[in-house]
C-alpha cells in the first residue's frame, strides 16, 4: 500500500483507466457503524432488555431486520419472515419490536452530531454508518484518536459502534467487519496495523466486500474467486472485463488505491419509496392518500440534499402470494422543467395513478419513485416559468419543512396525504419514541 504518483502508476502493468487525480495522496478514512443500531435504540431506554435476545421487524411487523448478538445465535437469520421463526421465538423468549422510525432518526442524529465534532469532513451513509476523513486534520496517534471516538461517542448516545480504519473507503469496510466480528480488537481496527493482513483476508468471503452483491459473487466465483485475498490478488484487466469500471475501481481500493472520496451529499440517481398497506386497500381515495404521502416525503429528501428531479414513477401491486388474480402496474411523467415541489410531484403523480389503478383489486403495496436527479444549483431557468411563482413555491416548501423538522412529525402537509390514514403499515409492537416530549419515560 505504498504511495505512488499516478505516472508511476500509470507505468505498471496494472495501469487503471478509471484514474481521475494527478497523484495518489496518503489517505485514512474511518467508518463508523452502530452495532445492531435498531435493537441498540431500543434497549437505550429499556435498561431490563441487556443480554437478552431481541428482534426488530420490517413494515407491516413481516420480516426481521434487525437482531441482537442473543438473537443471531438462536439462528434468528437477517431477513427472515417472522411465521417461520415462531417456535424459536417463543421457545427463548425473545423480545419483538416493530420498527420505530422516529426514534432511530432522533438517535441516529444525535451519533451524527457526536461524529461531526471530531471531525468535520463526514460522509453520512446511512442511518447508522459514516465516513470520517482523518489525514487531513492534525492528529499525533490515529490510533488514540479513534479510540477516543469510541468511547466518547457510546458515553454521550448510549450506543456502541465499531470503527474501522483505512487508506481506502472499500478498506474501511472491511476493517469494520473485523472490529465488530473479532473481540481482540476492542471495537476499533485500524488494518495498517495488520502485519499478516492476507491471512484474515483469505478466511473473508468475497461477498463480505462492499459492493459485492450476490450476482457479483457468483461472477466473481466462476472464475475462481472466492474470498477478499483472491479478489485482492486477481488479474486487474480480468476484473475490468468482467465487472466494468465499478468492479475495476473496487480491485485498486482493495490494493490501497483510494478511488472514493468523501461526499458531503450523495446525489443519488434515483429516490424511491413504498410501503406495504397494513390492510390490503381495495379503495382508489386510499391508495391515492398513500401515493401522495410517498411523493411527499420523497421531494423534502430532494430539497434536503438540495436537488431537483425530471420525472416520477407511480407502481401498485396486488400480493404475490395471493391465491386470487395478481396484478401490477406502473406509469411514469417526465416534468417539463426539473422540479423538487411537492404539490407538483403529488399532482403528476396522481394522474399517474389514475392509468394503472384497476377495481376488482384488493392491493397490498404502492411505490414512487423520482428520476433523473441533479444538483439545483446547475438547473437551467425556464422562459416559460414565472420567476414570481417560483419564488412564492420555494418559500412554501421552506415553510413546510422548517416546520415538519422542528416539530419532528409531519404536522403541515397536503390535504391530498389523507388523515386517517387506513392504508398506513402496521405497528402493533411499537415502543414509545422517548426522545419525544409527549413520549417520554415515565416513573410508577
Amino acid at each position: 500500500m505504498n504511495n505512488i504518483s499516478a505516472k508511476e502508476y500509470a507505468a505498471s502493468n496494472l495501469a487503471p483507466s478509471i484514474f481521475y487525480k494527478k497523484e495518489v495522496e496518503s489517505k485514512i478514512f474511518a467508518l463508523i457503524d452502530c452495532n445492531n443500531f435498531y435493537v441498540s435504540c431500543e434497549r437505550l431506554f429499556r435498561p431490563d432488555l441487556n443480554n437478552k435476545p431481541i428482534i426488530v421487524l420490517s413494515n407491516n411487523d413481516g420480516c426481521i431486520v434487525s437482531r441482537s448478538n442473543e438473537a443471531k445465535s438462536l439462528g434468528l437469520p437477517m431477513g427472515g419472515p417472522l411465521f417461520k421463526y415462531k417456535n424459536i421465538i417463543k421457545n427463548n423468549n425473545v423480545n419483538i419490536f416493530s420498527s420505530n422510525y422516529k426514534l432511530y432518526s432522533d438517535i441516529s442524529y444525535r451519533v451524527m452530531n457526536s461524529l461531526r465534532s471530531f471531525c468535520p469532513d463526514i460522509e453520512i451513509y446511512s442511518i447508522d454508518e459514516a465516513f470520517l476523513r482523518l489525514d487531513k486534520m492534525s492528529i499525533c496517534n490515529i490510533n488514540n484518536f479513534a479510540n477516543n471516538i469510541y468511547s466518547k461517542v457510546s458515553k454521550w448516545t448510549g450506543i456502541p459502534i465499531s470503527i474501522g480504519l483505512a487508506p481506502t473507503k472499500t478498506l474501511s469496510k472491511i476493517a469494520n467487519n473485523i472490529a465488530k466480528t473479532r473481540s481482540e480488537f476492542l471495537g476499533v481496527c485500524n488494518l495498517s496495523d495488520i502485519k499478516n493482513i492476507d491471512a484474515i483476508f483469505k478466511n473473508m468471503k468475497v461477498s463480505e466486500i462492499w459492493g459485492v452483491a450476490k450476482k457479483t459473487e457468483a461472477k466473481l466465483n466462476s472464475i475462481n474467486i472466492f474470498t477478499i485475498y483472491d479478489f485482492k490478488n486477481s488479474n486487474q484487466k480480468l476484473i475490468r472485463k468482467i465487472l466494468g469500471v465499478v468492479g475495476e475501481r473496487i480491485f485498486l481500493e482493495l490494493n490501497g488505491v483510494s478511488c472514493l472520496d468523501i461526499q458531503e451529499v450523495s446525489v443519488r440517481k434515483h429516490i424511491s419509496y413504498s410501503r406495504s398497506f397494513g390492510e390490503k386497500q381495495t379503495k382508489f381515495e386510499e391508495i391515492s392518500q398513500a401515493i401522495a404521502n410517498h411523493t411527499s416525503c420523497a421531494c423534502a429528501k430532494l430539497r434536503r440534499q438540495k436537488t431537483v428531479a425530471k420525472g416520477i414513477i407511480v407502481y401498485i401491486a396486488t400480493s404475490p402470494y395471493s391465491q386470487k388474480e395478481n396484478y401490477s402496474n406502473s406509469y411514469s411523467i417526465a416534468l417539463d422543467n426539473p422540479s423538487s415541489n411537492s404539490a407538483e410531484f403529488i399532482k403528476k403523480a396522481q394522474e399517474c395513478l389514475k392509468k394503472i389503478f384497476r377495481h376488482g383489486y384488493s392491493y397490498h403495496k404502492s411505490g414512487i419513485v423520482l428520476f433523473d436527479i441533479s444538483e439545483e444549483n446547475i438547473l437551467q431557468e425556464s422562459f416559460l416559468e414565472s420567476k414570481i411563482d417560483d419564488e412564492r413555491n420555494k418559500k412554501l416548501m421552506k415553510i413546510i419543512d422548517d416546520s415538519n423538522y422542528k416539530s419532528k412529525s409531519q404536522i403541515l402537509f397536503f390535504a391530498s396525504q389523507g388523515i386517517q390514514r387506513k392504508w398506513q403499515t402496521k405497528k402493533d409492537l411499537c415502543s414509545p419514541c422517548y426522545t419525544r416530549w409527549e413520549e417520554l419515560a415515565t416513573v410508577k
